[in-house]
């Protein structure tokens, strides 16, 4: 991940620049810009070839845009196009394409609901 964090600025959040999370094996790799995204991705693919591992290209997916809505993306590795997709679930949290926290927030309250009444149910 070094080489990564080396590859890109990211994006800044607070005055500083991240180009990536990092949580055992997962990881999310962040830029404001396709092009500086695709090298970030290269790179950590050429990296990971050098210890025999592969990045699991049917796991991987991109999730690309700004309040506005959906960014088209075109991210690869090996030639295998990642899937774009509107909203993803990274370690339980939803990331999602319009960079707002509704769906996550809507989620979080249904599990306490379901929590909450299935207590009371049983009672």
């Amino acid at each position: 991940m070094e080489e990564v964090q080396e590859t890109g600025k990211g994006i800044a959040i607070g005055g500083q620049n991240y180009n990536n999370l990092r949580y055992a094996d997962n990881a999310v790799i962040m830029s404001e810009d396709e092009s500086e995204l695709q090298q970030m991705i290269t790179k950590l693919s050429e990296v990971c070839k050098e210890y025999e591992m592969d990045i699991n290209t049917k796991k991987t997916k991109t999730v690309m845009g700004n309040k506005s809505g959906r960014i088209p993306c075109n991210i690869s590795i090996n030639n295998t196009r990642l899937e774009q997709v509107s909203q993803y679930k990274y370690l339980g949290s939803w990331i999602t394409e319009d960079c707002r926290c509704e769906i996550d927030v809507k989620s979080r309250i249904g599990m306490a609901e379901g929590i909450l009444f299935g207590n009371i149910k049983n009672c």
